[in-house]
């Protein structure tokens, strides 16, 4: 299939597909990291500024933690660490301009190097948290099986990339993609067996292009978001993937199909759920015509009720 503008945003949380309204909200966060990057660059030294205003009165030390907290989170680790190391050097300053601490021998070296254990170890603590913090929620994100996405990433990335194709009037297709006799799989092999066949479906989906939204929706139910796609191009790529798969299935002597079925828009003018009707009407009729098939119908096809599964 043509090549297209915009790339994945995952999961991702390891395959994160940078699609074209991500990618402007990429551009966005980076821009808004760069001006973290500079108030977090300002506040320290105007603490410090502060901290030498005050003199021998008050210490502000522990003011210093807060944006080198907020950099860990807000922006990078690495970048948090140097502003924490930064603190440290205006905070040793500040008392040797000072002499706050001069009259108790080697306070001041106490005081630096405590400092800087504070300082660094907030840094490395919040940086640690936000990563924890993005891992669940690419989890959250994921199928843990097959490593797609799941149903609630799938809609959502769909559904922003369906918005993008109506404001522009580009070309979108959904295809919805069922493993034929997959019970039967389950009930004489084992779910072990099944697994491996998710996982080898999962697999021969991936041989898309990047920028195509491939999730495992449930059970054995897949799905395919076509973004920019060329309509006349969906058919011959997902009949690609159902030969691809009929060739693993045979190679493990699994008696299983793929049935497929897509439903087409020419100007992204169809909600997501309209589209998904559309392709479980023609996923019903590939199962009825026999199963291991790919069938394509525009907007205009009639829904008819919903296919047997399995």
């Amino acid at each position: 299939m043509s090549a297209t503008v915009g790339g994945r945003l995952r999961q991702e949380l390891a395959r994160a597909r940078a699609f074209s309204e991500t990618a402007v909200s990429s551009e966005r966060a980076n821009d808004a990291g760069f001006v973290e990057m500079l108030v977090g660059t300002g506040v320290v030294p105007l603490i410090a500024w502060l901290d030498w205003h005050t003199g021998d009165r008050l210490s502000l030390v522990v003011f210093y933690v807060v944006p080198i907290g907020w950099a860990a989170y807000r922006v990078s680790r690495a970048y948090a660490l140097a502003l924490a190391l930064a603190a440290v050097a205006l905070c040793l300053s500040v008392d040797l301009a000072t002499a706050r601490y001069a009259h108790i021998a080697g306070l001041v070296a106490w005081r630096t190097a405590d400092r800087a254990l504070l300082d660094l170890l907030v840094a490395l603590t919040v940086a640690r948290l936000r990563r924890q913090h993005d891992l669940l929620r690419e989890a959250a994100r994921t199928d843990p099986l097959t490593g797609l996405f799941n149903r609630r990433a799938f809609e959502e990335l769909a559904g922003r990339e369906l918005r993008l194709a109506r404001r522009e009037g580009r070309a979108a297709a959904l295809a919805l993609v069922d493993v034929d006799r997959f019970k039967d799989i389950n009930d004489t092999r084992g779910h072990g067996e099944g697994d491996e066949v998710l996982r080898a479906v999962a697999a021969v989906l991936r041989a898309l292009r990047d920028t195509d939204v491939v999730a495992r929706l449930g059970g054995d139910e897949f799905a395919v978001y076509f973004p920019e796609c060329d309509l006349d191009a969906v058919s011959s790529a997902m009949e690609r993937v159902r030969l691809a798969l009929r060739e693993r299935a045979a190679a493990r002597g699994w008696p299983i199909t793929l049935s497929v079925g897509v439903a087409a828009c020419r100007d992204g003018s169809a909600s997501l759920e309209e589209l998904r009707s559309l392709a479980d009407a023609s996923l019903y009729e590939v199962k009825r015509a026999g199963r291991d098939g790919v069938r394509v119908a525009h907007l205009s096809y009639a829904p008819i009720d919903p296919p047997p599964r399995g």
